[in-house]
């Protein structure tokens, strides 16, 4: 049984970082490699302090890198994605939290079971959700007093006299995997290889899909697991961070031909069943 390489890119994220961490130790079952790396936070952010703690006291299955420059995600991606060179990788973020204890071995098992699954991802729910129970084959998640929604068509139901959104829980085909917690193949990393230095930010996860899906590899979502994701604000103006944005999906459209925030699927066969399958578009 080979271990999984997990890998957590951490940026100035504050205390989100070991609230990821404890849930990573405590609910991942499924035999691991964990690298963390700081890429460059500022020596004052809580994030920096208990990873740079993790150094002499962590696991030996933990690896601690502190780079002293922010050279960005994506490269700090390139730089490790090879480093257990037999092994499947998930890439989480820092500012995540695994809501499903054997999430590892879900994954895992499916990906045995279905070859061509390059890219697999646990159900995204945001922070105001809270994953209650799985019965049968329904998921149920109990919303916040803001009553949002969760990325996939979905019931309402009464359980124990609290409102629940329901949701199926068999895979599910999608365009791309959202990010914050994604496992890739080894089989996919060896043919497409390393992920584009041109984008930043969720964008080059996005354009490994892409790759993923011309190599003849599919992306699915298992809603039975799923992981919480907190967002982390950015140590940087909206502004600049939405210039970031905006650039990247310029060059998303130039190689690919479609703007990643327009309501078009990239693939003909998933088009009629578009609203049921594709999870990228809650980042409008």
């Amino acid at each position: 049984m080979n271990p999984v390489h997990i890998i957590m890119t951490h940026y100035n994220g504050g205390y989100d970082v070991v609230r990821s961490y404890i849930s990573l130790m405590e609910r991942t079952m499924y035999p691991f490699n964990l690298t963390i790396i700081d890429d460059g936070s500022i020596k004052e952010d809580p994030g920096y302090i208990f990873i740079k703690g993790l150094e002499n006291s962590s696991p030996d299955n933990v690896k601690v890198i502190l780079g002293k420059t922010n050279f960005g995600k994506t490269r700090m991606i390139n730089e490790f994605i090879n480093f257990h060179p037999n092994s499947d990788v998930v890439l989480v973020d820092s500012d995540i939290e695994i809501q499903t204890k054997m999430w590892l071995n879900e994954i895992v098992d499916f990906s045995k079971k279905n070859e061509n699954a390059g890219i697999i991802s646990p159900i995204c729910v945001k922070q105001d959700f809270i994953t209650v129970d799985s019965i049968g084959k329904r998921l149920f998640l109990t919303p916040d007093e803001n009553k949002n929604t969760p990325n996939f068509e979905y019931e309402i139901a009464e359980l124990n006299g609290v409102t629940r959104f329901v949701l199926p829980i068999e895979p599910i085909e999608i365009d791309a995997a959202p990010g914050g917690c994604t496992f890739y193949s080894r089989k996919l990393i060896d043919k497409v290889g390393k992920m584009n230095l041109e984008f930043h930010s969720w964008m080059q996860e996005l354009s490994y899909s892409v790759e993923a899906r011309i190599e003849d590899f599919k992306v699915f979502s298992l809603p039975n697991i799923a992981y919480a994701h907190y967002e982390t604000k950015e140590n940087r103006p909206f502004s600049e961070a939405r210039k970031i944005r905006d650039k990247d999906a310029k060059l998303f459209k130039e190689i690919y031909g479609v703007h990643p925030y327009d309501p078009a699927p990239y693939w003909d066969e998933v088009k009629k069943r578009f609203h049921k399958t594709n999870v990228l578009w809650r980042y409008q």
